[in-house]
């Protein structure tokens, strides 16, 4: 159909526009919390490929976190992206058109919402078509030391930090249950997708040189940026 003919159609009877998808370039940092990812943003604004970081945004996530729930579960359900896309793309966008506002003007998210572990890599590439995913592999336990250690000391956004005292072998069970969810969704869409996908060892934030190939950047000429590095 004619797209003027589409948004008369529109106009007539009512409809709204859809809501257009991040049209630009975006880095995602997918790994959990506790895994770097603040340097590795700060990374990719040295590195050039990213201008604008995506702030912490907890009032945003909780708005829209039972929609996004719902689009997580879809998203697991589908044998692959373009048949996910295909089917629910455009009711998708709809439904989280706020929250596609809200992140329209960046292009390096590290955090929630949209960094993290949140949402599912289907339901951020319908948002956003032409983003990259970067995934840090922290050591299991230097990781969960660092969780409990984060949780415990900010029990107001916490309020289960409890429960590493109370039960910690079943709260490290459940931290790390949910990370191996997130990180066989990551291997998944890397194997269709290896050209979107970088994944880091924790050693990979000591230097430039994989995050560098990854974009095919010159390898910068001072040290890997190191950001909240004592609360680690």
């Amino acid at each position: 159909m004619n797209p003027l003919f589409s948004r008369v159609l529109r106009l007539i009877s009512n409809t709204p526009e859809p809501v257009a998808p991040l049209i630009h370039p975006v880095h995602v940092v997918a790994s959990p919390f506790k895994t770097g990812t603040s340097s590795i943003a700060q990374a990719l604004l040295e590195l050039g490929v990213g201008s604008s970081i995506m702030p912490y945004d907890h009032g945003l996530l909780k708005s829209y976190s039972k929609r996004c729930s719902r689009w997580n579960r879809l998203a697991r359900k589908s044998e692959d992206f373009a048949t996910f896309a295909s089917l629910h793309g455009a009711d998708l966008r709809d439904d989280l058109g706020g929250l596609i506002s809200a992140l329209r003007p960046y292009d390096i998210f590290h955090d929630a919402p949209f960094g993290h572990t949140h949402l599912h890599l289907f339901v951020r590439r319908v948002i956003a078509p032409e983003a990259r995913f970067i995934w840090v592999m922290r050591a299991k336990d230097d990781w969960l030391a660092s969780v409990r250690n984060w949780e415990m000391t900010h029990p107001d956004t916490y309020p289960n930090h409890n429960e590493w005292i109370e039960d910690p072998e079943r709260k490290r069970a459940k931290k790390i249950a949910v990370r191996n969810k997130a990180y066989r969704a990551f291997v998944t869409f890397k194997q269709s997708n290896p050209d979107r996908c970088l994944e880091l060892g924790w050693r990979g934030l000591s230097n430039w040189s994989a995050l560098a190939a990854f974009y095919d950047k010159p390898v910068p000429d001072r040290p890997f940026p190191r950001v909240n590095a004592s609360r680690r």
